[in-house]
């Protein structure tokens, strides 16, 4: 049965008659419940081609052509992109994000760096995400090249080392390590007023929400045309993916000036995603060349974040 942007039906199916399969349409939010004794969860759908498990309290984002399956759905559908969720936390719509993420085959001798994969990765990521983003307040966008393998390829957490989740007082497993990209963002946003002042306002993403490794190294997205053309519809995805969350579009802030912000701003043209895309110095490249310029390139961060 299929439901057109805009409307809302609901499907009851008894339980003795098995499950019934729901077609929904691009851009809708399926509510799915039942009785008080039974669950009730919240699936946000981008359009609905195969089976999907839905547990008490657990939230689903669809990314391709799927059949939902539940006893009592009701389904509702918008025309618009970035519908509102207010029913969920950044922290929920954060953990469902990354619990959601289905990468896609890569070309050979180029590996995924996904730790979320691993329950003590999670573990961590939810404490920290539980301790700065518990609410449904606006933020505005970072977003980075994609993930290393010495920071967010350890802790899950974008630009954030084992030694900067124990300075958010985050306990964790990892070996105490840090990394210069992470080093120079905990700087600045101690310049900013500290993590609860700066992740109030702001979350800090990639554009590739996962990372690579080619031969035991670090590799970004666009250094490889093959991997570029593999990953461009997944990255395309995930940032409509974290637009349905309480993001302020009017400004992105790109880290990476170069590639970083090219490839942003191309992509930003076809979607229309957001209104102004400010490009800053990559941190990497600060850390490593600039060093002794370092409270200069804080203050043009600050500046550029600054109303």
């Amino acid at each position: 049965m299929a439901c057109r942007a805009g409307e809302t039906r609901r499907w009851t199916n008894p339980l003795s008659g098995g499950p019934q399969p729901v077609n929904t349409v691009k851009n809708a939010r399926l509510i799915v419940g039942g009785s008080p004794s039974r669950c009730s969860v919240t699936v946000s759908v981008r359009v609905v081609t195969r089976p999907v498990l839905l547990n008490t309290g657990a939230t689903y984002f669809c990314t391709n052509h799927e059949t939902l399956k539940h006893s009592n759905i009701k389904l509702q559908t918008s025309n618009s992109r970035d519908a509102p969720s207010s029913r969920l936390t950044w922290h929920q719509h954060i953990i469902e994000f990354y619990s959601s993420l289905k990468p896609p085959e890569v070309p050979a001798g180029i590996g995924w760096l996904f730790p979320q994969q691993d329950p003590e990765v999670m573990k961590v990521v939810d404490d920290f995400y539980g301790r700065f983003y518990n609410d449904t307040r606006k933020r505005k966008l970072f977003l980075g090249i994609n993930p290393g393998r010495f920071g967010a390829g350890v802790t899950g957490v974008n630009f954030t080392a084992p030694r900067q989740l124990t300075e958010c007082g985050v306990p964790h497993p990892f070996r105490m390590q840090s990394e210069l990209s992470a080093e120079f963002i905990y700087e600045m946003i101690h310049a900013y007023g500290g993590p609860k002042s700066f992740y109030g306002e702001f979350f800090i993403g990639s554009v590739c929400p996962l990372g690579f490794i080619k031969s035991g190294k670090n590799i970004n997205y666009y250094d490889d045309p093959a991997l570029l053309r593999a990953v461009t519809p997944f990255i395309t995805e995930g940032i409509d993916h974290l637009l349905s969350f309480q993001a302020d579009r009017s400004v992105c802030f790109c880290i990476g000036g170069e590639k970083n912000f090219r490839f942003l701003s191309s992509l930003n043209l076809q979607n229309k995603w957001f209104r102004t895309i400010i490009p800053l110095p990559h941190p990497r490249f600060i850390m490593q060349y600039r060093r002794k310029q370092k409270q200069d390139y804080i203050r043009q961060y600050l500046e550029a974040i600054t109303p």
